[in-house]
């Protein structure tokens, strides 16, 4: 048996309360992208161990060290596996597009698959618990299964609830949030995207200390917050109004715990996003921790020109942009043999 997936990538536009107060905690709003990708090839083999191919310019073990994981959770372990998996496309490591989970769901789906294991092809909460994400946001996970703009309802929180403490999704073993809302966006909208060569987004340890440091956020500024996503992010998106949307994207760059994100890149990085606004851009906001700075076009042509105002802005920091459609459909998985 041979197959291929391909996955898409996410944007991360805010999470919705990191206070508690009222016994719940995260929620997030995200939109799928459809590059860039993990495009990963996997094929049985006559006789074990694992085979694995993996670009040359990926750093470090993390891809090798997620499959042994993998496989050991799900039966054979590496050794005893009679499996080839060649990476062909990857999604870059902590920027801010969600990589670890794309790369995550796709090594377990596919091993899943090749394995024939029971309720194959597994349910999203299956094989979310399995490579342990969607513990904060679930953006990821829906992205990876569905696709569009997605709103999630987060975590019961409190003294035996489905969350105890503030948590990253690396850290935690909660289950992927229940989705309130999964959405369409026009297929000719684009999203832009800049990655500045800067400090990698937070991540392991110094993520888990952020979480733990600096939660509990003010519940005023997750109540201003809750009202405009309730009240004009929602209906924006569910009636396609493009400025609206990104009225809202810029608001949540000075609003809870997305504040304190981008609080933590610095005054030039925030004079970067007010930059990308002067120069055009209809709206600019970090993805996750960052570095990744995106902003929405209604056009390819209007993405075009934005791009090339993005390039000037960003050349002092270097770095690469690109231009992504919307994607409203989750992985693509296709049989080969």
């Amino acid at each position: 048996m041979k197959l291929q997936i391909k996955t898409p990538c996410r944007l991360h536009a805010t999470l919705i309360d990191m206070n508690g107060s009222i016994g719940r905690i995260d929620g997030s709003i995200g939109f799928t992208l459809s590059n860039p990708s993990w495009k990963i090839d996997f094929e049985t083999k006559e006789s074990p161990p694992l085979k694995l191919d993996i670009p040359k310019d990926v750093e470090g073990k993390y891809i090798d060290e997620l499959v042994s994981d993998i496989l050991h959770r799900l039966g054979p372990g590496p050794d005893k596996a009679r499996i080839s998996i060649r990476v062909r496309e990857i999604i870059p490591r902590h920027v801010g597009l969600g990589s670890k989970t794309q790369l995550a769901l796709a090594l377990g789906d596919g091993i899943s698959r090749l394995l024939k294991l029971e309720k194959t092809p597994l349910p999203k909460e299956i094989l979310a618990s399995t490579v342990n994400r969607g513990g904060t946001s679930g953006i990821g996970v829906t992205s990876y299964f569905h696709g569009g703009v997605i709103i999630d309802g987060g975590h019961e929180y409190g003294a035996g609830k489905e969350k105890e403490s503030f948590l990253p999704s690396s850290a935690s073993n909660a289950k992927p949030a229940p989705v309130l809302s999964r959405d369409d966006l026009p297929g000719e909208w684009r999203a832009v995207i800049g990655i500045p060569m800067l400090d990698s987004g937070a991540h392991d340890a110094k993520e888990v200390e952020i979480f733990k440091h600096r939660c509990p956020v003010p519940i005023s500024e997750v109540q201003q917050l809750a009202h405009v996503i309730l009240m004009k992010m929602l209906p924006a998106i569910k009636q396609q109004r493009f400025k609206e949307i990104c009225e809202c994207i810029n608001f949540f760059q000075d609003t809870g715990f997305k504040k304190i994100e981008v609080g933590l890149r610095g005054r030039a990085y925030r004079q970067m996003l007010q930059d990308w606004r002067e120069a055009g851009a209809p709206c600019a906001g970090m993805s996750s921790f960052g570095p990744a700075i995106y902003s929405l076009a209604e056009s390819e042509a209007q993405a075009i020109e934005l791009r090339k105002s993005i390039d000037s802005i960003m050349r002092p920091y270097g770095g690469m942009s690109h231009i992504s459609k919307l994607q409203n459909a989750g992985a693509s998985i296709i049989y080969l043999t």
